[in-house]
Parts: C-alpha cells; structure tokens; sequence
C-alpha cells in the first residue's frame, strides 16, 4: 500500500482543508497553524482505523500540551449517519468529523485510478508543511502502533518549540517524484 502515496511530494504546504463536524460548522486545517497536525482519514465501521482512533487517543493527551493536534475525518458515504456513534462508542480524545473522500484523495496527492485504503494519516508540521503521511497497510500501522507514531510525531514536536532547534525530520521513503527530480 505505501506505494500508492508514493507519488505524493512530500514535503509540500498543506492545502486547506475544511472537516465537517457533527453541529455544521467547518473544522479548518488553517486554524491549527503553529501547531502539529495529525490529520486522519478514517472510515467509521474499519477495525484499523478504530484502533488507529485509540491510538491516537492515548497520544493526544500526552502530547496535545506539546502542540499536537489530532483531527479525524471520516471519508465514507453520509458521515453524518455514522459519526455521532462512533464517537459515542470510541471516545475520541480530538475532534471526529466528516469530509468528501474526492477531497481527501485530492489532499493526499492520491491517484483515483488505485483504491483509498484506510486509514490515511497525514502529518503537518508547525509551519504548515505535510512531513509525512501514510495509507493503510504502510509500516507505521504495524506493531506496536503507540511507539511507532510517537517516533514521527516526537521529532515535530520539537521544531518550532520555544528554545528548540529546528532540524528537519527524515521522511519514510523518498518519492519516486523527488528521486527523479533530484536525477535531473
């Protein structure tokens, strides 16, 4: 599956992004400037995007004084069905909405013509910038989960910290794209 993100430059800016929560209002990538963002795309009724919610829920408030900020957008048909007993049943620790999967895919730089695997995660840094991101199946989702997302989330963390030195973190692959780019 990681293939298939594989076309996606990285890094890039984030685009905005708008996630519909559950009362109408609009959920914006932007607002969360100066913060590191953990942007999931989920589907409510997939056990690997349930346990990346739980994940992320023992994540968030360990390290949200830090400056992260997690935020779920379910992908699948009619959100607004599902959502409200998801998050009754999965007790989310950051806010759970709705978004367009067309949209999604277009966030993720994710070729139409391959399938959406869920969950997707995207992780922007204080600045803005998408670091890295992952679809279902990559690396990250196996093993010891917890661990595997603090060792990318950590790093950001620092950048940008008041007293902290700004160092890049290492991506998981190079692109295709930037290989090539970098050939020429």
């Amino acid at each position: 599956m990681a293939a298939l993100l594989s076309g996606a430059d990285i890094p890039r800016p984030a685009p905005e992004f708008p996630v519909r929560m559950m009362d109408g209002s609009d959920l914006l990538l932007s607002q969360q400037k100066g913060k590191v963002v953990c942007l999931m795309f989920i589907l409510t009724t997939c056990p690997h995007c349930q346990k990346l919610v739980g994940t992320m829920s023992k994540l968030q408030p360990e390290l949200g004084p830090r400056g992260l900020v997690t935020i779920a957008a379910a992908t699948q048909d009619m959100p607004t069905l599902f959502v409200p007993d998801f998050i009754r049943d999965f007790k989310p620790a950051f806010p759970v909405g709705g978004a367009d999967r067309n949209l999604a895919m277009q966030f993720m730089q994710h070729d139409p013509k391959y399938i959406f695997y869920n969950p997707c995660v995207t992780l922007i840094d204080r600045k803005g910038i998408i670091r890295a991101q992952f679809a279902g199946g990559d690396e990250i989702f196996n093993g010891n989960q917890e661990a595997n997302f603090r060792a990318k989330i950590t790093p950001l963390l620092r950048e940008g910290a008041a007293g902290a030195v700004n160092r890049p973190t290492a991506h998981r692959k190079t692109t295709h794209r930037a290989a090539v780019k970098a050939k020429q």
